[in-house]
């Protein structure tokens, strides 16, 4: 899989023959990086729709098309990350201004019927302080499912609706920062 910003969309190829299986454009405004989030198995992938609304399309990769939307009625922030749960059954999106102190929202999806599971803001401004180094793996699922990791840094517990550890933050080796993951 190959997503381009060049091509405005998609490559997939079959392996090991190198041939080229699917071709999928995204729309005029459509980002695919470097924000995307890949289903657990690899067969959907969710991509930045459209960066002016903020729209996220999931497109079915064994089959080459589009498979559902989800809209965001707050258009204003920006898609700071997003993820499948370990799952596969239920989408995290975190919206909010870079460098900023701004509202950050957290919004998590049930990936079956689209309906929204959980929205909420980050009550404490000084969890809202983020650097945003590395958004392609900006967050992850833990796999119990009830807390997500936030550029490295944020372990957010989805029933107390905060961040409830930080990881320290390095100074000077942004690398540490950027290899952070969730593993079980």
């Amino acid at each position: 899989v190959a997503l381009s910003n060049v091509h405005r969309g998609i490559l997939t190829w079959k392996l090991p023959s190198g041939e080229l299986e699917w071709q999928i454009t995204l729309g005029q405004n459509g980002q695919p990086d470097p924000r995307q989030a890949f289903s657990p198995g690899g067969r959907f992938v969710a991509v930045v729709a459209d960066f002016l609304t903020k729209a996220i399309d999931i497109y079915d990769l064994d089959k080459g098309q589009k498979s559902g939307s989800i809209e965001f009625a707050n258009r204003g922030p920006d898609l700071l990350g997003m993820a499948f749960s370990r799952d596969g059954r239920e989408f995290a999106a975190v919206y909010g201004q870079p460098f900023s102190k701004d509202t950050e929202r957290v919004v998590i999806w049930n990936v079956a019927n689209g309906a929204i599971l959980s929205d909420f803001e980050l009550p404490d401004p000084d969890q809202r302080k983020r650097d945003m180094l590395n958004s392609k793996t900006s967050l992850q699922w833990f796999p119990d499912g009830k807390r997500l990791l936030f550029n490295g840094l944020y372990v957010i517990d989805r029933d107390s609706k905060s961040v409830v550890f930080e990881l320290p933050k390095q100074t000077l080796d942004f690398a540490t920062v950027l290899t952070r993951r969730v593993l079980t």
